[in-house]
């Protein structure tokens, strides 16, 4: 089996490596002083990052558009297969309804004559 075979899962692993070297990079910074000459390039650069972060974030935690259109084709194909089973079942019912009830077939009749 191919881990790095699915599409999905290759995205779930560049998202978890990007946040974490969003955090490890974040984690450096707090520990080195940033000279003032570079501090607004820094900054940019890191806000660039920042705002990668969410796209990242929203790989990992669920991708809300495509977990809806999964939900969506599951659904039409539940509607589907209801039609199906519902007008198997109608047709059951007219067929007891009409042997039993209509014709009388299977049912027997219990007369009292032996009085």
């Amino acid at each position: 089996m191919n881990i790095i075979g699915s599409k999905d899962v290759r995205q779930y692993i560049a998202s978890g490596v990007f946040v974490a070297l969003i955090v490890a990079l974040m984690l450096f910074l707090t520990f080195i002083e940033i000279p003032t000459s570079n501090k607004d390039l820094i900054v940019s650069i890191i806000s660039m990052f920042v705002g990668g972060l969410g796209v990242a974030m929203g790989k990992l935690f669920g991708d809300n558009d495509a977990e809806m259109e999964k939900m969506r084709e599951e659904l039409d194909t539940l509607k589907i297969e209801y039609g199906v089973v519902k007008e198997q079942y109608d047709k059951i019912v007219g067929m007891l309804i009409t042997r039993h009830v209509v014709d009388a077939q299977g049912i027997e009749i219990v007369t009292h004559d032996k009085i």
